[in-house]
């Protein structure tokens, strides 16, 4: 993995959300939601998608240190990774983790 792979994915996986989560937090009203959703390496990691997990990561701790600003103006955030579709096809048992 270079330098250049690692920064490209955190740009596309995590500055876009980054960016478009400081956008919408002066327009949030009660009751509004901030949702950020991740695949399941962003709670395991991948011993080969390194570059792909890190920022995924990054996207279950963004809205909850925001949680804070975002209650202040009576609204929430909701984070959650999906299931490894993979291992349910395959018969595996998977799990999420989703928080208010």
């Amino acid at each position: 993995m270079t330098a250049e792979d690692f920064d490209r994915t955190f740009k596309i996986d995590f500055y876009a959300y980054r960016h478009l989560l400081m956008a919408a937090l002066p327009h949030s009203q009660p009751g509004d939601t901030a949702i950020a959703t991740a695949t399941e390496e962003a709670l395991k990691g991948s011993e080969t998608m390194i570059d792909y997990a890190a920022p995924k990561a990054t996207l279950i701790t963004l809205p909850k240190s925001v949680a804070i600003h975002l209650a202040q103006r009576g609204a929430r955030e909701r984070r959650g990774a999906r299931p490894d579709l993979d291992a349910a096809q395959r018969g595996r048992p998977t799990h999420t983790s989703r928080t208010t």
